[in-house]
C-alpha cells in the first residue's frame, strides 16, 4: 500500500475504499448472531440467501477489484512444469468457455414463473466471470506457445449432463463443477513457479467461492416448495455425480496434483469438505426458520445493502487481503470465519 506523509496516496484510497465496501457488502453480522442464536441439533442455521439484485452488485464490483498479473512473465515455465501442466490446462480452458445457452433458456422460463427479473442480469454476470478465466488460461496457453483445445470428451460429458433436464439440474451439474475447480486450481497454483499464473489461480479461486455460493443459493430457493424426500434424493444423486467426478478429475489431472504435492486423501478430503458445505448451503433446511416460502424469501433478499449478502467468507482472497490490508474489516471478518466452519 503506498503512503506519503500526507496518508495514503490517491490509488491505495481507491483499493482501500472497494476493499471496504466489499467486505461490508459480503458480511451480515446482524445475520451472523441470528443464525447462531437459532442453531439446531449443534449445527449452525445460515441466515437467507443473497438476492439477485445483490448479485448483480457483487459480480460489478468483483470485476473492478481483480488482481494484477504480470502477462510478461507468462510463458516463464520449466520443462517439468511445462509437461505437468500443459494438457491440464488446456481442459480447463475448455472448459470454462462454455456460451451458457441452455443455461439461459432454463433461467428465462424459471424467471417468468419466479418473477425474478434481476436473475437474468445477474447470469450473464457470472458467465463473463467464467469467460474471463477462459480468457485469461487461453493467455497463458498462447505466452506457452500452446494451442486451445476445439474438443474433449470430459467438456462434451459435462454438456451433456447439463442438457438432460431443467434449471435445477444445469445448476447441480455446475455446482459439482465449481467445487472441483477450488480444489484444482490451489493445485494448479502450487504446481508451478510461474508468477503469473499463480497470481491468475489466486484470482480464479477467489471467484470460485462466490460461484459456488451463487449456484448453491440458488438451488435453495429452488427447492423451497419441495418435499425433504425429494430434497434428499436430489443430493443423493449429487453425491454419486460427485463421487465420480472426483476420480475422474485426479485421473485425468493427476500430473497436476502431484507436482503440488497433493496426494489422493488430501485431494478426496479437501474436495469432500467443499461439497458438503455446498450441499448445506442449496439445502433450503439449513436456512433460518427455514425458506417455507419461496417467494417471499425471494423478495425480501432482493434488497439492496449490507443487510441482503450473506455469510460465506472468501478465504482464498477477500478474507486475507481485507484483514492484512484493512484492519477495520478483521474483526467481522474473522467472526464470519469462525462460525460459517
Amino acid at each position: 500500500m503506498l503512503v506519503s506523509k500526507h496518508g495514503l496516496t490517491p490509488p491505495a484510497q481507491e483499493y482501500q475504499c472497494s476493499v471496504i465496501l466489499l467486505a461490508a457488502l459480503t458480511l451480515n453480522p446482524q445475520g451472523a448472531t441470528m443464525a447462531k442464536a437459532n442453531s439446531s441439533n449443534g449445527r449452525t442455521q445460515l441466515p437467507r440467501p443473497r438476492g439477485s439484485a445483490a448479485w448483480c452488485d457483487y459480480f460489478r464490483i468483483n470485476g473492478r477489484r481483480l488482481l494484477p498479473v504480470d502477462w510478461q512473465r507468462a510463458g516463464e515455465f520449466t520443462k517439468a512444469e511445462r509437461a505437468a501442466v500443459t494438457r491440464s490446462i488446456q481442459i480447463f480452458q475448455l472448459g470454462e468457455s462454455g456460451e451458457g445457452r441452455h443455461f439461459l433458456a432454463c433461467a428465462e422460463e424459471y424467471v417468468r414463473r419466479a418473477d425474478d427479473p434481476d436473475y437474468l442480469i445477474a447470469l450473464p454476470l457470472f458467465l463473463a466471470e467464467e469467460h474471463r478465466h477462459a480468457r485469461d488460461l487461453g493467455r497463458v496457453l498462447d505466452a506457452m506457445g500452446e494451442q486451445r483445445l476445439k474438443k474433449n470428451w470430459t467438456d462434451r460429458a459435462f454438456r451433456w449432463l447439463r442438457h438432460r433436464g431443467g434449471l435445477e439440474l444445469t445448476i447441480s451439474v455446475l455446482l459439482t463443477a465449481e467445487v472441483v475447480a477450488q480444489v484444482y486450481y490451489q493445485a494448479l497454483r502450487d504446481a508451478t513457479g510461474n508468477p503469473a499464473l499463480r497470481m491468475l489461480c489466486r484470482q480464479i479461486l477467489s471467484d470460485e467461492v462466490r460461484h459456488v455460493q451463487f449456484q448453491a443459493e440458488r438451488l435453495a430457493l429452488l427447492r423451497t416448495r419441495q418435499s425433504r424426500w425429494r430434497i434428499g434424493c436430489a443430493q443423493f444423486a449429487e453425491r454419486c455425480l460427485f463421487a465420480v467426478t472426483c476420480r475422474l478429475v485426479w485421473f485425468t489431472h493427476r500430473s497436476v496434483f502431484r507436482a503440488a504435492a497433493m496426494s489422493w486423501p488430501i485431494f478426496r478430503h479437501r474436495m469432500n469438505k467443499r461439497f458438503r458445505t455446498a450441499q448445506r448451503i442449496g439445502n433450503p433446511a439449513s436456512y433460518v426458520n427455514g425458506l417455507v416460502n419461496g417467494a417471499g424469501v425471494m423478495d425480501e433478499a432482493n434488497a439492496v445493502g449490507p443487510d441482503s449478502w450473506s455469510y460465506q467468507l472468501n478465504h482464498h482472497e477477500l478474507g486475507e487481503s481485507a484483514i492484512r490490508r484493512v484492519p477495520q474489516a478483521g474483526p467481522r471478518l474473522r467472526e464470519q470465519e469462525r462460525w460459517l466452519d
